[in-house]
């Protein structure tokens, strides 16, 4: 009764998920130190739950970085649909009087082509741009967040060696980012409204928003997995560079996250 009991579920669960999909559920903790926004002087250090996915079928991808839908894929070049988002932000001194910043979703098409490898190799090369809708809510309403895009050099290597016992990927990505002014302004803008002695108004522009290089790598040894990634961002000569509401053109955030992995097909 026991193994059958166990293949029905081990049934169950492929049909449900696809029986042609490939997937990887675990899961686990992370630890991530980082600004409140890019531009701030003000850091947190945030403690969380860790869920490990990875979903892939023939339709769309979902792993721990980034949901992908599978729009075209030839042979140097591949189209999917991105996504990315930011953490609310309470409490930000600079941002005292003002409304909080909620949590913001990005999602958009971004285009990929690759000068080594493809989207689907253990290791690649390939440069991309994407463009980005943004919107920003409280899960009580949903405010137009405006658009972010970014081109990017990303490097993927998976040497075949063991460390520790365990397999390595390393990730590497170097990007240019563009904001459209409704998104500056959500971040960086200043009304008269909130304007005071130590913080004037600004009124933000489109353009250009930043250089960002980006490196992680994890390990993973049967069921136990480990990442850690490091992020710096320069906002040296950003359109919003001026406004009050940046203390630091540079930041550095980091993580480390372990997940154990109980499911796998």
């Amino acid at each position: 009764m026991c193994c059958l009991s166990t293949a029905h579920a081990e049934k169950s669960s492929s049909s449900f998920l696809g029986s042609n999909a490939n997937y990887t559920f675990g899961f686990g903790a992370g630890v991530t130190y980082l600004n409140d926004y890019i531009g701030s002087d003000e850091t947190s250090v945030y403690a969380f739950p860790m869920p490990y996915i990875y979903y892939k079928s023939d339709e769309f991808k979902i792993d721990r970085n980034a949901f992908e839908g599978e729009l075209f894929t030839g042979n140097k070049w591949h189209i999917a649909l991105d996504a990315a988002g930011a953490i609310p932000v309470k409490d930000n001194k600079a941002r005292i009087g003002m409304p909080d910043l909620d949590w913001v979703g990005e999602i958009g098409p971004s285009l990929e082509y690759y000068f080594e490898g493809t989207h689907d190799s253990a290791n690649h090369m390939f440069v991309d741009w994407s463009v980005r809708k943004a919107i920003a809510t409280d899960f009580k309403g949903i405010d137009d967040a405006g658009w972010v895009s970014q081109l990017s050099v990303n490097y993927k290597a998976t040497p075949q060696i063991n460390v520790f016992g365990g397999s390595i990927v390393f990730n590497a990505s170097a990007s240019l980012m563009y904001n459209s002014s409704k998104y500056a302004d959500y971040y960086y803008g200043v009304s008269n409204e909130f304007s005071t002695s130590t913080r004037t108004a600004f009124v933000t522009n489109s353009g250009y928003a930043g250089l960002r290089l980006a490196i992680g790598s994890t390990w993973r040894k049967n069921n136990v997995w480990l990442g850690v990634f490091t992020r710096y961002s320069n906002i040296k000569d950003a359109t919003f560079e001026t406004s009050s509401l940046v203390n630091t053109t540079h930041s550095v955030i980091a993580g480390v996250a372990v997940s154990y992995i109980f499911l796998e097909n």
